[in-house]
Protein backbone atom coordinates (compact mmCIF):
# COMPACT_ATOMS: atom_id res chain seq x y z
CA UNK A 1 0.00 0.00 0.00
CA UNK A 2 1.41 3.41 -0.72
CA UNK A 3 0.06 6.44 1.90
CA UNK A 4 -1.27 9.24 0.29
CA UNK A 5 1.18 12.70 -0.30
CA UNK A 6 1.20 15.19 2.50
CA UNK A 7 0.13 18.95 1.37
CA UNK A 8 -1.28 22.34 1.75
CA UNK A 9 -3.83 23.74 -0.09
CA UNK A 10 -6.29 26.99 -0.02
CA UNK A 11 -10.02 27.27 1.37
CA UNK A 12 -12.24 26.43 -1.51
CA UNK A 13 -9.66 24.23 -3.23
CA UNK A 14 -11.05 20.75 -4.15
CA UNK A 15 -8.71 18.10 -2.97
CA UNK A 16 -8.14 14.24 -3.88
CA UNK A 17 -6.13 11.70 -1.75
CA UNK A 18 -5.39 8.51 -2.87
CA UNK A 19 -3.33 5.24 -2.57
CA UNK A 20 -2.57 2.29 -4.32
CA UNK A 21 -2.63 -1.15 -2.95
CA UNK A 22 -1.58 -4.33 -4.29
CA UNK A 23 -3.03 -7.77 -3.12
CA UNK A 24 -5.38 -10.45 -3.57
CA UNK A 25 -8.80 -9.27 -4.49
CA UNK A 26 -11.46 -7.95 -3.25
CA UNK A 27 -9.60 -4.77 -1.63
CA UNK A 28 -11.91 -3.06 0.61
CA UNK A 29 -10.98 0.26 1.54
CA UNK A 30 -11.43 2.96 4.69
CA UNK A 31 -10.22 6.10 5.71
CA UNK A 32 -9.70 7.74 8.66
CA UNK A 33 -9.01 11.49 9.43
CA UNK A 34 -7.24 12.11 13.07
CA UNK A 35 -7.96 8.27 13.68
CA UNK A 36 -11.80 8.67 12.71
CA UNK A 37 -13.87 6.54 10.05
CA UNK A 38 -14.76 8.86 7.56
CA UNK A 39 -18.42 7.53 6.42
CA UNK A 40 -18.70 7.32 2.81
CA UNK A 41 -15.33 7.11 2.44
CA UNK A 42 -14.21 3.30 0.68
CA UNK A 43 -12.43 3.81 -2.20
CA UNK A 44 -8.79 3.88 -3.26
CA UNK A 45 -9.48 7.59 -3.82
CA UNK A 46 -10.79 10.23 -1.35
CA UNK A 47 -12.57 13.88 -2.80
CA UNK A 48 -12.79 16.71 -0.70
CA UNK A 49 -14.57 18.94 -2.70
CA UNK A 50 -14.88 22.58 -1.33
CA UNK A 51 -12.04 21.70 1.42
CA UNK A 52 -12.18 23.97 4.68
CA UNK A 53 -10.03 24.65 7.34
CA UNK A 54 -12.21 22.05 9.78
CA UNK A 55 -11.00 19.51 7.47
CA UNK A 56 -6.98 19.84 8.43
CA UNK A 57 -6.17 16.75 9.75
CA UNK A 58 -3.55 13.77 9.94
CA UNK A 59 -5.54 11.31 6.85
CA UNK A 60 -4.23 7.89 6.30
CA UNK A 61 -6.56 4.86 4.43
CA UNK A 62 -6.89 1.72 5.87
CA UNK A 63 -6.84 -1.40 2.43
CA UNK A 64 -7.90 -4.66 3.74
CA UNK A 65 -8.69 -8.13 1.87
CA UNK A 66 -9.17 -11.86 3.41
CA UNK A 67 -5.71 -11.85 4.12
CA UNK A 68 -5.70 -9.00 6.69
CA UNK A 69 -5.36 -5.17 6.74
CA UNK A 70 -2.80 -2.49 6.52
CA UNK A 71 -2.71 1.09 7.78
CA UNK A 72 -1.08 3.48 5.91
CA UNK A 73 1.01 6.22 7.72
CA UNK A 74 -0.92 9.37 8.28
CA UNK A 75 -0.44 12.37 5.44
CA UNK A 76 -1.01 15.54 7.23
CA UNK A 77 -3.42 18.06 5.01
CA UNK A 78 -3.59 21.44 5.75
CA UNK A 79 -6.44 23.67 4.45
CA UNK A 80 -5.49 27.07 4.50
CA UNK A 81 -8.07 30.02 5.03
CA UNK A 82 -8.08 32.37 2.95
CA UNK A 83 -7.49 36.19 3.50
CA UNK A 84 -10.56 38.42 4.40
CA UNK A 85 -11.12 41.02 0.91
CA UNK A 86 -10.84 44.52 1.77
CA UNK A 87 -11.94 48.22 0.45
CA UNK A 88 -9.55 50.82 0.80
Amino acid sequence: SVAPAPRTVKQGSEITLATTATGAAPLAYAWFRNGIRILDASGPELRLGNAQVSQTGAYSVRVTNALGSVLSTPAQITIEALAPQTIT
